[in-house]
């Protein structure tokens, strides 16, 4: 049996929920290439720092930063989906950490054709509370696989002649 209180433990489950609910809107937001709303879900000097395999591909401090650098990625594709998986936060009073996975998908025309290209990542995040509500303070995201395909003329939204 918990030798937590019924208030310690409903404030954890809340907690866990605002958390999950951070991540989601992070992704929803992705897709929806509104970065401008997105930066406002890290703290003010929260940190990014972005792998693709083992290599470190950007690191980003501060709003200011990671919104111009998020534009600068998501410029070049067309549509994004965030699908989001497992996520385990360890809970520490007003700071957290969470390691979540998320399968990406990027399309964008290469050649004139459209190109998917389809991505796991692994999100190690500290968050903190603030008087907003949770933020997140870091985030390193490592892209651990990545496949590209073309798209087929239908998947493209092409009518079959």
């Amino acid at each position: 049996m918990s030798s937590e209180s019924l208030e310690q433990r409903l404030q954890h489950l809340e907690d866990r929920a605002a958390i999950k609910d951070v991540v989601d809107r992070f992704s929803n937001l992705a897709d929806a290439k509104d970065i401008a709303t997105q930066v406002r879900l890290f703290t003010d000097g929260a940190v990014v720092e972005t792998y693709f395999q083992e290599a470190l591909f950007a690191r980003m401090q501060g709003r200011k930063e990671i919104q111009q650098g998020f534009s600068s990625f998501i410029a070049s594709f067309g549509t994004m989906y965030h699908i989001n998986g497992q996520l385990v936060i360890e809970l520490d009073g007003d700071t957290a950490t969470g390691q979540h996975y998320c399968q990406v998908m990027l399309i964008a025309s290469v050649n004139g054709k459209a190109t998917i290209n389809t991505n796991g990542v692994i999100y190690h995040d500290s968050y903190v509370r603030t008087a907003d509500g949770w933020k997140i303070a870091e985030r390193v995201s490592h892209f651990t696989w990545t496949n590209t395909a073309a798209m087929s003329d239908r998947a493209n939204g092409e009518q079959p002649s």
